[in-house]
C-alpha cells in the first residue's frame, strides 16, 4: 500500500490534536485568522515519515475544534524553494493573505542555500509565489530561516524576525524592518545576556504585550544544567521590551523553558479574532528515536500540540489551553478525601478526566 493511501486511523490515532493525513509532519506554520477563519499551515511531506521534501499542508477551522483539509498550500517546485518549503509566518494585508516562508535548495554536492521568500493569496487557499525577498545577510552561514512577521503600530511599519547562524557557528536572531512588506532593510540582530547560547536558533517570534513582550525562540546546542535544558533541543522565552528601533531589551535575567516537557518544539503564536494571543508548537522530538515511534506503521508521524493561550502577568509568562478546548469537557465530578472513592472514580482507563486540585487543597486546609 503506498504510503498516501494509509491514514492516522490506526492504533495510534489521536483525537484531540491535529495530525497529518499521512506522511510526516513538524512545525506548525502561518498560524492566522482570515475571513472568517482560523488557518494552520505545517511542515509536511506528504511522501514519507522523514525529514525531507517539505511542504506547506493546510487546515481550516471556524472555532479550532473542528479542522477541514484543504489543497496544498506550498509545494517545493521553483528554483528558490526546490529542495523544501521551509518554516515561515503569515499576515493579512490588503484583504490578502500573505505567507512568508523559507525556501531551502541544495546543490548536486549537498551544498546548501536559503531564501526568505513571499507567496500571496486572495482566498487564502490557492498562492501565487512572489520569489525571495532580499539578499542573504553577510556574515552568517545558509542557516538562515523561519521569517516571523507583524505590524508595529507605534512607528507604522512591519518587523521580521529570523533565526541564524553565524559564521562562527554562533545562534542568532535577525530582525529586518519595511514599510511595505515587500522591501526590508537589515536592522540588526537580537542579543540576550546569554553568551554562546547554541549553535542554531530556530523559529523566532517576538509577541508584544501591555506589561512586558516576550522573546521565544528554539536554540540548538544547548547543554543540560541540573534541571534544566534535558531535551535534545528546546524552546525557550525572554521577557523585556522591543524598542521602536528593533531592539529587544531584557531588564533582568529571567530565561526560561517555555515547555519542559519532551516533545515541544517551534511554536509560533497568532492573535485569535477576539485578541487573545494563541500559540501552537510542534509534538515530535528527539530527531535520533524518531524511527522507534510506531505511528510509522500507519504511515504517519509526529502532531501538533493543543493551542494555548499566552499571556504576560506580574512577571511572568503564562500558558493555559485555550477556552475553545472547554466546549469538550463534560459536567465536574467531585471528589472527596477518600481514597477508596479516589480509585473508583478513576477505574476506567477508557476515560479522561481534569482535576483541579487548587479547590481541594483550599477545602481541606480551611
Amino acid at each position: 500500500m503506498s504510503l498516501i493511501r494509509k491514514s492516522n486511523t490506526g492504533k495510534y490515532g489521536l483525537v484531540y490534536h491535529i495530525v497529518p493525513p499521512y506522511g510526516l509532519m513538524n512545525d506548525p506554520n502561518g498560524l492566522i485568522y482570515f475571513k472568517g477563519q482560523y488557518h494552520v499551515f505545517f511542515q509536511w511531506n506528504p511522501t514519507d515519515t522523514k525529514h525531507a521534501n517539505k511542504h506547506w499542508g493546510h487546515l481550516v477551522s471556524d472555532d479550532m475544534i473542528q479542522w477541514k483539509r484543504v489543497e496544498l498550500a506550498l509545494a517545493p517546485d521553483q528554483w528558490f524553494d526546490k529542495s523544501g518549503v521551509y518554516s515561515g509566518s503569515a499576515y493579512v494585508h490588503q484583504n490578502q493573505l500573505w505567507l512568508f516562508y523559507t525556501g531551502n535548495v541544495k546543490d548536486e554536492v549537498g551544498n546548501a542555500s536559503s531564501y526568505q521568500c513571499l507567496a500571496v493569496s486572495e482566498d487564502g487557499i490557492h498562492f501565487e509565489k512572489k520569489g525571495p525577498l532580499f539578499e542573504h545577510p553577510k556574515g552568517y552561514t545558509r542557516h538562515v530561516r523561519d521569517p516571523k512577521v507583524w505590524y508595529d503600530a507605534r512607528v507604522d511599519h512591519y518587523w521580521m524576525v529570523v533565526g541564524a547562524q553565524t559564521e562562527d557557528l554562533k545562534g542568532d536572531t535577525l530582525v529586518y524592518r519595511s514599510e511595505d512588506l515587500l522591501h526590508w532593510v537589515l536592522n540588526g540582530s537580537i542579543s540576550t545576556e546569554e553568551k554562546d547560547f547554541g549553535y542554531m536558533w530556530e523559529c523566532p517570534d517576538v509577541i508584544p504585550f501591555e506589561e512586558k513582550d516576550a522573546f521565544i525562540y528554539s536554540p540548538q546546542g544547548i547543554e543540560a544544567t541540573g534541571e534544566r535544558f534535558n531535551n535534545l533541543y528546546q524552546t525557550v522565552v525572554q521577557l523585556g521590551k522591543f524598542t521602536i528601533d528593533g531592539k529587544f531589551i531584557v531588564e533582568e535575567e529571567n530565561l526560561t523553558e517555555v515547555d519542559a516537557g519532551f516533545d515541544y518544539y517551534a511554536p509560533q503564536s497568532f492573535q485569535a479574532e477576539d485578541g487573545r494571543i494563541l500559540q501552537y508548537g510542534w509534538m515530535g522530538i528527539p530527531e535520533g528515536k524518531e524511527g522507534l515511534i510506531p505511528t510509522i506503521q500507519d504511515g504517519w508521524i509526529h502532531a501538533l500540540t493543543i493551542p494555548r493561550e499566552v499571556s504576560v502577568q506580574n512577571g511572568k509568562y503564562l500558558q493555559k489551553p485555550a477556552r475553545e478546548l472547554w466546549n469538550l469537557t463534560t459536567d465536574v465530578q467531585k471528589i472527596q478525601w477518600n481514597a477508596t472513592r479516589f480509585e473508583s472514580v478513576f477505574s476506567s482507563p477508557a476515560q479522561v478526566w481534569t482535576v483541579n486540585w487548587k479547590e481541594a487543597v483550599q477545602d481541606k486546609l480551611a
